[in-house]
């Protein structure tokens, strides 16, 4: 057997927490030497110390680790908690880093202030284009991101490819809303197509025609998707500055989508018309 300092070392957690644990009745040593009080542990409590520290690590109060350990909870069981909490983690953690992008981008924003140069924005009539599509509001841009994948795979396994254009979206939010985002997701297609696509998540891409624009303000965008504001502070401030206003709902057609670590290259698109006074 090993005295509690000893096995403290074998087990890896100090001396004060195995005191703990065994004054609350959690996990006591194997034998406590009556004349001087030694506690000594067995190797073969390791496996039930592990049990106790893994469920502690899943947030479990000390009370709720004592009842699961009382019912003899079984390693598949704590197994596939540790699974659902190890996934939890992991989202933690693209979620902070997708934060930390978002920060990286706003401070490249701030550094570009003075030194941005003018973008290369296009003016263009568009025609009338069919589009295979779906609407939705959607609770942030990760659901977005799905909903491409899902559009996108069901397309190539449904319609002939040689019709199938870009993926584009019409942004109809009113006002930018991060956690609302109404965007009507789909595919330029070249002909006729099939009126309806039914996607795996029950939705369905209905075919509809959008109207002619006459002057679309564009710029391309290369690049990360998180850094699109870049590209639209920089129409934007175009759009300013030769006196034009908006006057419809936005798209964003992309050349190339950011699949299989790719960089997204997305054309911007803004319908405008020149303001009657420059101080509008």
């Amino acid at each position: 057997m090993f005295r509690i300092g000893e096995f403290c070392k074998v087990a890896q957690v100090s001396g004060r927490l195995l005191r703990y644990y065994d004054q609350i009745g959690l996990f006591s040593p194997e034998y406590i030497d009556p004349s001087t009080g030694y506690r000594f542990y067995r190797a073969q409590q390791l496996p039930q110390l592990n049990r106790i520290l893994v469920m502690k690590e899943l947030g479990l109060s000390l009370e709720q680790i004592k009842q699961l350990l009382a019912r003899d909870i079984t390693t598949d069981e704590i197994r596939g908690m540790l699974l659902l909490k190890k996934a939890q983690v992991e989202q933690t953690v693209q979620d902070e880093l997708a934060r930390l992008h978002y920060l990286e981008s706003r401070l490249k924003e701030l550094d570009n202030n003075q030194s941005a140069k003018g973008p290369d924005v296009i003016l263009k009539a568009i025609p009338t284009q069919r589009y295979l599509s779906m609407r939705a509001i959607f609770p942030d841009l990760k659901a977005v991101h799905q909903c491409v994948g899902t559009i996108y795979r069901a397309a190539q396994i449904q319609i002939d490819k040689k019709y199938l254009s870009y993926i584009m979206f019409v942004v109809h939010s009113a006002a930018f809303d991060a956690h609302a985002l109404d965007f009507e997701i789909g595919h330029l297609v070249d002909k006729a197509v099939k009126d309806e696509v039914k996607l795996p998540d029950k939705h369905i891409l209905r075919l509809s025609e959008l109207p002619q624009v006459e002057l679309m303000a564009t710029v391309i965008h290369a690049g990360d998707p998180q850094d699109i504001h870049l590209s639209y502070r920089a129409l934007a401030t175009w759009i300013e500055d030769n006196h034009y206003r908006l006057v419809g709902s936005g798209r964003e057609v992309f050349i190339e989508l950011p699949l299989e670590n790719r960089e997204a290259v997305a054309e911007i698109q803004i319908p405008v018309v020149k303001k009657t006074s420059s101080v509008n």
